[in-house]
């Protein structure tokens, strides 16, 4: 096994070796790294389940807690929660519909 010290006489300012001295590893946050692995995979899925539906999410993530609480297309695609409103979703739902359709609201 090798070892550096460094030596003012030898050590170039690039020098290697010392560089390595200085190279240290983090800890890793296993359960924190657990955690978001299996908010990632509920996110996935019910991003999956969304698109399969019909409806474009804005992302990935939050998607579990948006398909839980979406009451309607227009909160799904916009991101927009309107706080269980269901009634207003509907609306906005039924006011693209028209304007998709080419129609005046």
């Amino acid at each position: 096994m090798m070892t550096h010290q460094f030596n003012p006489k030898t050590c170039a300012s690039d020098c290697f070796g010392c560089k390595l001295i200085t190279l240290s590893f983090g800890k890793v946050d296993i359960d924190g790294q657990k955690k978001w692995d299996k908010n990632h995979q509920r996110n996935v899925a019910a991003y999956t389940r969304l698109r399969h539906d019909g409806t474009q999410p804005k992302s990935v993530n939050g998607a579990a807690e948006l398909e839980s609480r979406a009451a309607s297309v227009f909160e799904i695609e916009s991101g927009i929660n309107l706080g269980g409103n269901a009634k207003a979703g509907k609306q906005y739902d039924e006011i693209q519909g028209i304007i998709k359709a080419g129609g005046t609201v």
